[in-house]
């Protein structure tokens, strides 16, 4: 699939961590957004939770914020459940990439911690799940143990957010944690590949 030939939205998050990590979580996020924005959708279009602003995303030293809200679950649901509500019966294309922080069956918005708000497998299959068959979906999850989100399954008591129209991109097996050296690399090869025309599998296949 190429994602510049279709109308689309987009929900970013960057997760807090340490600062190194921080730094990391930040380019990542900066980088999907100046992709998507290149690739031609509109800044209304796309939802940039990040709880470290402004951000100086188009690099002009102007701190433009483009972060729309704060990264926290209650702001991630009220966002996908807004875009739901615009793309309704359609065909539009839906981006959602999440770098942070990851626990065993969820990625954590506020750290490492799940005592801090956090998206688990089920909350994130039961999200999605509201959206119409029509749409296409990306998703990228870019933190330790993000292969929970695919590898779950009734069977384990958990919800996995694999479906048809999907594609997704986990950075780590289930039991698998991420540096995030590898998330810089990543970011950089996945979404400056998708910036220069290539296709999702081209991207990733180039880039890994």
């Amino acid at each position: 699939a190429k994602i510049s030939v279709h109308p689309g939205y987009a929900v970013i998050v960057a997760g807090e961590g340490g600062w190194r990590e921080e730094w990391s979580f930040n380019h990542a996020a900066n980088n999907a957004y100046r992709s998507l924005r290149n690739l031609g959708f509109g800044d209304s279009h796309i939802y940039y939770l990040n709880s470290n602003r402004p951000q100086d995303i188009d690099r002009d030293e102007y701190h433009d914020d483009e972060v729309d809200m704060t990264a926290s679950f209650a702001n991630f649901s009220s966002a996908v459940n807004e875009i739901k509500d615009e793309i309704g019966n359609s065909s539009a294309l839906f981006v959602l990439y999440l770098v942070g922080h990851g626990v065993q069956e969820a990625f954590s918005f506020g750290g490492d911690s799940l005592h801090v708000s956090a998206l688990h497998n089920a909350s994130g299959d039961g999200l999605l799940d509201g959206f119409s068959e029509k749409v296409k979906m990306l998703i990228v999850i870019e933190s330790c143990y993000s292969g929970s989100f695919i590898s779950a399954s009734a069977d384990s008591g958990e919800d996995s957010i694999s479906a048809e129209n999907r594609i997704i991109i986990t950075a780590a097996h289930d039991d698998q944690e991420r540096l995030y050296e590898d998330i810089l690399r990543s970011s950089d090869r996945f979404w400056g590949n998708l910036n220069q025309g290539l296709d999702i599998k081209e991207a990733f296949v180039k880039g890994s």
